[in-house]
């Protein structure tokens, strides 16, 4: 059940220069800061989960079922703790927009 409830793949091709605001907002969600850099454009930082993709985690429940049944629900011990480790990888991004708000420069920091 924790396979099946990791957050999702983000796509990370929309931060392509040009981008505008409203498409990375839409990828992102809201920004965790706004802010302006010494040139006056708008700098912005999202915060997010980098998951896995739909075929990842049908994998990885379908591997968990199977260890299960074959363990006669053992594996729960290993595999649960394993699942709340392995629940994506937090990730910053730092986008600058140029004054028709559009994506000018990014960063993307993972962490964890």
């Amino acid at each position: 059940m924790m396979a099946a409830k990791q957050p999702e793949y983000t796509d990370l091709s929309v931060l392509r220069q040009g981008a505008s605001r409203s498409e990375i907002v839409s990828a992102f969600g809201r920004p965790m800061t706004t802010d302006k850099d010494e040139n006056g454009n708008l700098v912005e930082t999202y915060q997010f989960k980098q998951g896995y993709t739909t075929g990842t985690k049908a994998v990885r429940v379908v591997f968990h079922i199977v260890a299960d049944v074959l363990t006669i629900f053992l594996w729960e011990l290993i595999g649960m703790p394993m699942e709340m480790v392995f629940d994506g990888n937090k990730v910053d991004v730092d986008a600058t927009y140029n004054a028709e708000k559009k994506l000018q420069e990014s960063t993307v920091i993972k962490k964890q």
